[in-house]
């Protein structure tokens, strides 16, 4: 895969609630920021963990905060919406560390015999 000089990357921060994984976010957004200053970064986050990212970012990091309050709305927002934002947005890259919802639950609940067919 090619990189291109400028690129938009959104970070689907939904799954963050605080410790190891925010840490390692917030430093992934400021080294990605140093390193890549002509990328654009946004990241999603919801109303219950907004606060964790009222922190200096550099100015390439653009914060989305979406409607996201339980599992049934992030379920909803990850397979109906975010498809939308990423295609309005012109989105190169989705890093999704926790993966989308919807994919987690199907992995879990997958039937051996039946993923042969596949």
């Amino acid at each position: 895969m090619a990189f291109k000089d400028s690129m938009k990357i959104m970070i689907n921060a939904l799954s963050v609630k605080g410790g190891g994984g925010l840490t390692y976010l917030l430093e992934l957004t400021k080294e990605l920021a140093k390193i890549c200053n002509s990328y654009k970064i946004y990241i999603l986050v919801a109303k219950y963990n907004r606060k964790f990212f009222k922190v200096n970012l550099p100015r390439e990091v653009t914060i989305i905060e979406t409607p996201v309050s339980t599992l049934t709305v992030r379920l909803f927002y990850e397979q109906v919406i975010l498809p939308l934002v990423i295609s309005r947005e012109k989105i190169d890259l989705l890093y999704c560390p926790a993966e989308i919802l919807f994919c987690s639950m199907f992995k879990s609940l997958r039937n051996p015999k039946f993923e042969s067919l596949l």
